[in-house]
C-alpha cells in the first residue's frame, strides 16, 4: 500500500461566496473548510468537489447546508482539490407606498441582483404613474416603470419600501363663442384656448367675443347651459384625463333697452296736452310691443309714433310689435307722437219758420272742416217765398246768426267724423 503524505494544493472556484478554509491538505487527513456567503446572497443547497481536475464521489466529502461546512475525508484527498459552490441570492419582501393611489400590487418578492419582479400599476385620480422610487416624489433611484415593468435590477436584500410618483395631469381648455340661433349677427373676435394641471387653480382665459345686441355673462359646460363659471374665473379639475379637452360654452344675454315716447304736442294745436305713456322695456333679437299712446289732446287723433318730431306719418302704430331699436344695454330710443287734426262734417238744415206757410226749396250740400282750421260753411242754397235768408245759427230756434253766409267756421266740433248742423236764420 503506497501512502501519500505529500501537502495537496486547495483552490476554491466560488461565485458570492468566500471560505475560510487553509490552501493545504493532507492524504490521510480529513480536510474541512466553511463556506460564508457575500452580502446579499445565502449558502447553497449543495456543492461540488474535483480531486485532480475530477469529481470526487459524493461519498468523499460532507457539506452542512446552514452551517456552511465543507468536510472532505483524508483518504479521498490523493491529489489537489477544488471546491467548487455558487451563492444563492437572497429574496426580500418589497411593499409598495402607493402615495395616495388605490389599486395594483400591494407587495412583491424580489431576488438580489434580479430585475425586479412585474407589478400593477396602482392609479390616481388626476395623476399620472411615473414609477416606484427609492424615495417619495421621485427622489432615489428608480425601481420600476410606469408600466410596472423592472426599471433597475434589485440592489438591496432586506424588506424594502418603495414608492409611487405620480405626475398631475393636465388638459385644454377651449371656448366656443356659442352663437344664440335667436341672432343674426355676427360673433366677432377670439378666446384662445388655455391649459391647466389638475389640482392647481387657473384663470380661464379672458372672453375675447362679442357679438351685436348681447352681453357676455360666463360660460357654461353645454351648449344650452347656464353660467357655471364667470369671465376670468380660476378654476381647478375640471378634467381629470391626461391630454383630455374640456370645452366651455359662452353664455350670451340680449341686451336691454327702453322706448320713451314724446308727446310731441303740434305747434298748431290750441288745447293742452293730458295724459301719459309709460316707457317700455324691450330685449334685443325679440320682438316687443310698443306701448299704446295714452296721451290726449283735444281735436286731433294719435296716428302712431315716428323716430323724429317733425314727421308728418307714423313709422309705427301703437301697440306694433318692433325688434332691435337699439343695441346697447340699457340704450334709450325715443319715439314721438303723430297728431293728425280731427276732421268733422257740417250740416245745413233748411229750419222753415213755424210762422211760414211757404216752402222752402233748394238744397245746401254739407261741407267737411279740419280742426283749428278756419275754412268757409256753405253758400246757402235754400229759399223761402215771403222770406230772407240771413245766416246759420247753431240753435234751430235762434233769431240772430252765428255765422253769416259762407263765412268761415272753426273748431265747431274736436271729435273725429263728428257731424254738426247749422240752421239757416229767417227773416219775414
Amino acid at each position: 500500500t503506497v501512502q501519500y503524505y505529500e501537502q495537496m494544493y486547495v483552490a476554491s472556484r466560488l461565485t458570492n461566496l468566500k471560505t475560510n478554509g487553509k490552501t493545504a491538505a493532507f492524504y490521510g487527513t480529513d480536510y474541512t473548510a466553511t463556506l460564508v456567503p457575500n452580502a446579499g446572497y445565502d449558502l447553497p443547497q449543495s456543492v461540488k468537489v474535483n480531486v485532480s481536475g475530477r469529481a470526487m464521489d459524493s461519498a468523499g466529502y460532507t457539506y452542512n447546508k446552514t452551517t456552511g461546512l465543507v468536510t472532505i475525508k483524508g483518504k479521498y484527498i490523493k491529489g489537489n482539490l477544488e471546491i467548487v459552490a455558487v451563492g444563492v441570492p437572497k429574496t426580500c419582501t418589497v411593499t409598495f407606498d402607493k402615495q395616495g393611489g388605490s389599486g395594483g400590487t400591494n407587495s412583491t418578492t424580489a431576488t438580489y441582483t434580479s430585475a425586479m419582479p412585474q407589478v400593477t400599476a396602482p392609479t390616481l385620480k388626476g395623476y399620472t404613474f411615473q414609477g416606484y422610487y427609492a424615495s417619495p416624489n421621485g427622489q432615489g433611484k428608480q425601481y420600476y416603470t410606469a408600466t410596472g415593468a423592472s426599471a433597475n435590477d434589485c440592489d438591496f436584500y432586506t424588506a424594502t419600501t418603495l414608492y409611487a410618483h405620480w405626475t398631475a395631469n393636465s388638459y385644454t381648455v377651449k371656448y366656443d363663442q356659442n352663437k344664440p340661433a335667436a341672432t343674426s349677427g355676427t360673433v366677432k373676435g377670439t378666446t384662445s384656448n388655455s391649459s391647466h394641471t389638475y389640482n392647481e387653480s387657473k384663470a380661464l382665459t379672458p372672453n375675447g367675443y362679442s357679438l351685436a345686441g348681447y352681453a357676455f355673462i360666463g360660460w357654461a359646460t353645454t351648449a344650452n347651459g347656464s353660467v357655471v363659471y364667470k369671465d376670468k374665473d380660476s378654476v381647478q379639475n375640471l378634467s381629470s384625463v391626461d391630454g383630455a379637452t374640456v370645452t366651455l360654452y359662452a353664455v350670451w344675454k340680449a341686451n336691454t333697452y327702453y322706448v320713451e315716447y314724446d308727446s310731441n304736442k303740434p305747434a298748431t294745436a290750441s288745447g293742452t296736452m293730458t295724459g301719459t305713456t309709460s316707457r317700455s322695456a324691450h330685449a334685443y333679437d325679440t320682438s316687443g310691443a310698443l306701448s299704446e299712446s295714452g296721451f290726449v289732446l283735444k281735436g286731433w287723433t294719435f296716428v302712431g309714433w315716428a323716430q323724429t318730431a317733425d314727421a308728418t306719418s307714423a313709422q309705427y302704430a301703437g301697440g306694433e310689435n318692433v325688434k332691435n331699436l337699439a343695441s346697447e344695454e340699457g340704450e334709450v330710443v325715443k319715439l314721438y307722437a303723430v297728431w293728425q287734426a280731427n276732421t268733422y262734417n257740417v250740416t245745413y238744415a233748411a229750419n222753415k219758420p213755424a210762422t211760414a206757410s211757404g216752402t222752402t226749396v233748394g238744397s245746401t250740400a254739407q261741407t267737411t272742416h279740419t280742426y283749428e282750421q278756419a275754412s268757409a260753411a256753405a253758400i246757402n242754397g235754400y229759399s223761402l217765398v215771403g222770406w230772407t235768408f240771413i245766416g246759420w245759427s247753431q240753435n234751430p230756434n235762434a233769431t240772430a246768426i252765428d255765422f253769416a253766409d259762407g263765412a268761415d267756421v272753426l273748431n265747431l266740433a274736436d271729435t273725429q267724423g263728428a257731424t254738426v248742423t247749422l240752421y239757416a236764420v229767417w227773416k219775414a
